[in-house]
C-alpha cells in the first residue's frame, strides 16, 4: 500500500506540473516586431568631402615636460647609440 501511495503522489505532482507548464505557455504575451532602425531627423549638417593637402595650425603656449623620467643603463659594458 505504501508503494501505491507513493506512485499516486508522484503522478499527481507530474500532472500538476504539466498543467502549470501548459498554463504558462498558453498565457504568455505575444511579441510584436518593429524595425531595428527608426527614422529620425538628422541633427547635424552634412557636407561633401574635398581631397587636398591641408596643414593644421595649432596655436598653443606653455612648457612641454615629460610625464616620466627614466635612467637608462646598459647591462653590458658599452655605449648607448640610440633608443
Amino acid at each position: 500500500m505504501n508503494r501505491k501511495k507513493t506512485l499516486l503522489i508522484c503522478t499527481v505532482i507530474l500532472l500538476l506540473a504539466a498543467v502549470t507548464v501548459g498554463a504558462v505557455f498558453m498565457t504568455e504575451p505575444t511579441v510584436q516586431r518593429s524595425s531595428a532602425s527608426k527614422q529620425t531627423a538628422m541633427l547635424v549638417e552634412v557636407t561633401g568631402v574635398e581631397r587636398g593637402n591641408f596643414r593644421p595650425t595649432i596655436v598653443a603656449m606653455g612648457t612641454v615636460r615629460a610625464e616620466q623620467e627614466i635612467m637608462l643603463s646598459p647591462r653590458v659594458s658599452g655605449e648607448i647609440i640610440s633608443v
